[in-house]
């Protein structure tokens, strides 16, 4: 009898001991999630800043800049998350009319942001000369640039 209520408890205690660790597993993931979006909008921030400062803008045509920018990044990172939604919905377990039906978002995403960049451009054309435009796309590539020598340097330290 004694034996059957001693197993009984360290079955009990080894359960509740999975499931906390389980609570904490979830917690620690969600807290990646929130750093992460964190450091993106932080980057984004920063991607923001360089490109104004590279653009020699007046503070008018700043003010301007920023609101259309903010609009465009908006849209063109909503396109994105529905990309990534459509990615992650294929798998090897997908039927046939499942993966047309992802791959068709992908197609229309794709258009939708090209349309995107599009319009932006016009809209900048209207408030900024052809000099800042071309400031604003050598600086958002150099800040492409950057970043990614950023990133491959941590890489670098990680793996020594």
């Amino acid at each position: 009898m004694k034996k059957t209520i001693l197993l009984a408890l360290a079955i009990v205690a080894t359960i509740s001991l999975s499931a906390q660790v389980k609570k904490n597993d979830a917690m620690k993931l969600k807290n990646k999630k929130h750093q992460a979006c964190e450091w993106m909008c932080a980057k984004q921030e920063q991607r923001k800043t360089f490109i104004i400062n590279k653009m020699e803008l007046k503070e008018t045509e700043r003010a301007a800049f920023e609101s259309l920018y903010d609009a465009y990044r908006k849209k063109v990172w909503e396109s994105k998350a529905k990309i990534k939604k459509s990615i992650h919905q294929m798998n090897d377990s997908c039927t046939n009319e499942q993966y047309e039906k992802c791959l068709e978002t992908i197609h229309n995403e794709k258009n939708t942001q090209a349309k995107l960049d599009s319009e932006f451009y016009i809209a900048m054309k209207k408030i900024l000369s052809a000099r800042q435009i071309y400031l604003y796309y050598t600086s958002d590539k150099k800040f492409n640039k950057l970043m990614m020598r950023d990133m491959n340097q941590k890489k670098g330290k990680c793996k020594k």
